[in-house]
């Protein structure tokens, strides 16, 4: 153990000169024959393992040795899961768990506990001597050095007090916190209880962050610190210990301190490597992976930098998630020390119970950032969780059954959503009344979660949220099956919408829009626009041309268009082929002339097709006559679901253009029935769109939006009802012909500056 200067205990130095006069061959070599050993020391009052030396380790951060909860981290995926890559026996190499040797071997209550570890076979004969060396020759020496302690008093009383006005800091600046705090608001706090954890009487600053996991990169949260980046990304972990700080934190459960290099490389100096707990040569470059700011390395790189820590705050409920993360940085400061880290862990700890209340959905350890707008332009790339049919109804029942306890319901399939989200209609039969109609969106975690967030910020309190409402939300864990046969574990999450409307039956648009008159169409579609008017209303001009925007941004930019072709070749559909609509668009982006500088945006919907809405009516039909007079049935209400893509900043008119787009060559066109009212129903739908445009788009031709669907739409892909595997094209074959026949009519319109309806190019009963 160390003292507050940095400077190792008597009882430390004792004991390294003990293991290095044993003869047992410590190093950090993968050869065979290394050993490495963790020795503790165990405060008599509380129990607590104080690491107090090492030798032989490659790695001396994060600090902790093979006694940590499930080094091996199998408990989520079963034994034939593999081992944790940040955990102590693959950081070291042990291949084999049973050449672990824990002294003392008797059940007698302890004053301090060692782990000899080899890097071999432990049938080797190596092991054998080494164990009995330690047993007969160490064993007694340990005890003779440790073994003295005075019950009922601290190990480490200065430390130990230290930590005790370190909590009652920051139960202080609890106090300050109102019940309805925000989560930025608590971690302000929070941080100014551990910032007063730390040396005051050093003449530098220790700048302190508290970071939030979004899914792909971490989130400065609370009040701002302008030395500290305001986002760092994730990089794509390799799952090896040389993996950016902040991710080997996270996923160890475990804090790095990390010194400054001069201080490393004095202090690494010797033979087997030294014991200090510092980093291995290039923790410089892994500490400010995924800050695009360069504060952090502007702050690591001062000449009077004195070390840095990495703390995880962990889910109280869950030890195994890491839920946010403190750093802290110290400028001008004395150097940090092992006895700063062990006293900002205590606090972290503490945090956890007061930022866990916070999460958007319990067990969910991520927040992602609604405000993102990145993710909403990634979100129909990623690719769509893996489960069978059969897998994906049997998360459902589990959620369903979390989330209606005690309660007699049914699952009816729906639509799937393409980005490998499963709805179902969930029928709940209630004793001697109707319950109001539901729905249930399940997917991975990620996905349902921001798509939580997104109805609390965007929708919940608009009228876009008087019909459907979040009830409630879960996330559960899965397990599917990997191409080997194994078990791959996951997190999957699930959000039960209510619908609140003119009725108890409630239909998806994909179905409901093949039976509706074009007199009930109309109604509902206006319905539906009027409602959306509650973001369109507010739309406001934001530089850079609509072409700009929707077209080249989305297709032709220099990094883009390989990433849409390579995704659009990999559905192997063809006729129009990707290089068809490709060029296409290249025309439209160099055929168009007078277009407006600016775009009209607004909140949007963002995946607004006809799976994602809803009609609400009652069962029981409203009969036409009543005596002698005639009545007239109200229109049926409308709510929409799928929050997972809203989002601010978007072309206006790009909700009702993909709606258009798929009502017309999905729903309609693969339906005979309604062929010869195809065309009447393409001009309901211009002339809304019209007027839409009218009031929000200014001179934003919607147009734009429309082509930019048909071309997203011609390679989605769905996957076979009957057989899980089997992906198959959204639009049937002759869908496919005349939806890319009305995206070469339209880009043409719009090249000459002709305001064509939906139906021009498509030659009907084609």
């Amino acid at each position: 153990m160390f003292h507050d200067g940095g400077r190792r205990t008597r009882e430390a130095e004792l004991v390294k000169r003990a293991l290095a006069a044993s003869g047992i061959n410590f190093g950090t070599a993968d050869e065979p024959g290394r050993f490495t050993v963790v020795v503790y020391r165990i405060d008599p009052v509380v129990g607590y393992q104080f690491v107090l030396t090492m030798l032989g380790v490659r790695d001396r951060t994060p600090m902790y040795g093979p006694e940590v909860y499930d080094d091996l981290r199998r408990r989520r995926g079963g034994p034939s899961s593999p081992p944790n890559p940040y955990g102590f026996q693959a950081r070291e190499g042990i291949g084999d768990p049973k050449s672990v040797q824990h002294f003392p071997e008797s059940d007698a209550p302890r004053t301090w506990s060692a782990w000899l570890s080899y890097r071999g076979d432990h049938k080797d004969q190596l092991f054998i001597n080494a164990v009995n060396t330690f047993r007969n020759e160490l064993v007694p020496v340990l005890d003779l050095l440790l073994g003295h302690q005075t019950p009922g008093v601290h190990l480490y009383p200065e430390l130990w007090n230290r930590e005790r006005r370190a909590l009652v800091s920051l139960s202080k600046a609890m106090e300050a916190c109102h019940p309805l705090s925000t989560v930025d608001e608590l971690i302000s706090q929070l941080k100014q209880g551990v910032r007063s954890a730390l040396p005051s009487s050093s003449p530098g600053y220790f700048h302190v962050g508290v970071f939030l996991h979004s899914g792909s990169s971490w989130r400065l949260a609370g009040s701002a610190d302008a030395a500290l980046p305001e986002r760092v990304d994730q990089p794509e972990p390799g799952r090896t210990p040389d993996d950016p700080i902040l991710t080997v934190v996270q996923a160890s459960t475990r804090p790095m301190l990390l010194l400054p290099q001069g201080l490393q490389e004095r202090r690494t100096a010797g033979a087997d490597g030294g014991d200090d707990v510092v980093s291995r040569p290039g923790w410089r470059q892994r500490f400010i992976a995924g800050d695009a700011s360069g504060r952090l390395a502007h702050l690591v790189d001062h000449p009077q930098f004195s070390g840095a820590m990495v703390l995880p705050v962990l889910y109280p409920y869950d030890t195994s998630m890491t839920i946010a993360l403190v750093v802290v940085i110290g400028v001008g400061t004395r150097t940090l020390s092992p006895s700063d880290l062990f006293v900002v862990n205590s606090l972290a700890t503490e945090m956890g119970q007061q930022i866990s209340p916070h999460l958007p959905i319990a067990g969910y350890p991520y927040w992602p950032d609604p405000a993102n707008s990145d993710e909403w332009r990634r979100r129909e790339e990623q690719p769509p969780l893996d489960f069978s049919g059969q897998e994906w109804k049997a998360v459902a029942e589990r959620a369903t059954a979390r989330m209606l306890p005690e309660t007699r319901w049914a699952l009816d399939p729906l639509s799937p959503g393409k980005s490998g989200t499963r709805v179902y209609r969930v029928d709940v039969q209630g004793r001697n009344h109707s319950r109001l109609p539901m729905a249930l969106k399940v997917g991975s975690a990620e996905a349902i979660v921001s798509e939580v967030m997104r109805f609390e910020r965007f929708v919940e309190d608009t009228s876009i949220g008087q019909s459907s409402r979040v009830r409630q939300r879960v996330v559960i864990r899965a397990h599917r099956s990997d191409a080997a046969g194994g078990v791959e574990p996951g997190l999957v999450g699930a959000v039960l919408y209510t619908f609140v409307g003119g009725g108890d039956r409630v239909v998806q648009w994909t179905q409901w829009a093949r039976t509706a008159t074009v007199e009930e169409f109309t109604a509902a579609l206006l319905r539906l626009c009027n409602r959306l008017d509650c973001w369109y209303d507010h739309a406001r001009p934001l530089h850079g041309s609509v072409l700009k925007r929707v077209i080249h941004d989305e297709f032709l930019a220099k990094k883009v268009e390989p990433r849409r072709r390579k995704q659009w070749d990999a559905t192997g559909l063809s006729s129009p082929s990707p290089t068809e609509v490709i060029d296409q668009l290249k025309r439209l982006n160099t055929g168009v002339r007078d277009v407006e500088a600016s775009t009209m945006v607004s909140i949007i919907h963002g995946d607004l097709h006809a799976g994602n809405v809803f009609s609400i009516e009652p069962s029981v039909r409203v009969p036409a006559r009543v005596g002698d007079r005639p009545v007239v049935a109200p229109a049926p209400d409308v709510a929409l679901i799928d929050w997972g893509l809203t989002d601010d900043g978007q072309f206006v008119m790009l909700d009702l253009a993909k709606l258009a787009a798929d009502l017309l060559f999905h729903v309609w066109w693969q339906q005979d029935g309604r062929r010869d009212e195809w065309a009447a129903l393409a001009t309901i739908l211009t002339d809304q769109l019209s007027a839409v445009a009218g009031l929000h788009a200014n001179r934003c031709d919607w147009r734009f939006a429309y082509v930019h669907y048909l071309a997203k739409m011609l390679f989605y892909v769905d996957k076979e009802a009957t057989k899980e595997s089997e992906q198959v094209a959204h639009l049937c074959p002759e869908a496919r012909q005349a939806a890319y026949a009305s995206l070469d009519a339209h880009v043409t319109g719009l090249i000459d500056g002709q305001e064509l309806p939906l139906s021009a190019g498509v030659v009907q009963g084609a």
